[in-house]
């Protein structure tokens, strides 16, 4: 699972760096934060994936909004 939650904080962190709602520098502890707050799970198919993908998104963007980066 980790690779997954790795891609997708990545991916919000970079396009909100790029829009200026955090920092550069604020990439690196954005995805941190979201490995740290991924738990070891089993991914069986393709749903399971997607799921993954969408909730560590969606964390990533609460988290956006809430911390000062």
């Amino acid at each position: 699972g980790h690779p997954v939650v790795l891609n997708a904080a990545n991916e919000i962190a970079v396009q909100a760096s790029l829009d200026g709602r955090i920092s550069f520098l604020g990439i690196p502890r954005l995805i941190e934060k979201m490995l740290a707050k991924h738990s070891l799970t089993s991914m069986h198919d393709l749903g399971d994936i997607l799921d993954h993908d969408r909730q560590t998104r969606i964390r990533a963007e609460e988290a956006i909004g809430k911390d000062e980066w």
